[in-house]
């Protein structure tokens, strides 16, 4: 088995165990990629994601959190749990 054919194989067994609203922002994900992926080598997609990121911690700042240490983060994300 390929790790493609693995990858596509997890995929598959994840997406049933998905709500329907969650399956839509898979499928309108999967289009995102596809549509911003395709035509670009490897290199030109991920700087592509790169500029997109940066122009959304742009125009929404209060998004970002950022944490200055690792105590920090283990704390925020003790929280979550």
């Amino acid at each position: 088995m390929t790790r493609d054919e693995s990858m596509l194989e997890r995929i598959e067994g994840i997406l049933p165990q998905l709500q329907p609203s969650q399956l839509e922002m898979v499928l309108a994900f999967t289009e995102f990629v596809r549509e911003r992926v395709l035509p670009l080598s490897e290199d030109e997609a991920l700087w592509s994601f790169v500029q997109h990121e940066q122009a959304y911690r742009t125009t929404h700042p209060e998004d970002v959190i950022v944490y200055h240490s690792d105590e920090d983060l283990l704390a925020a994300l003790d929280a979550l749990s």
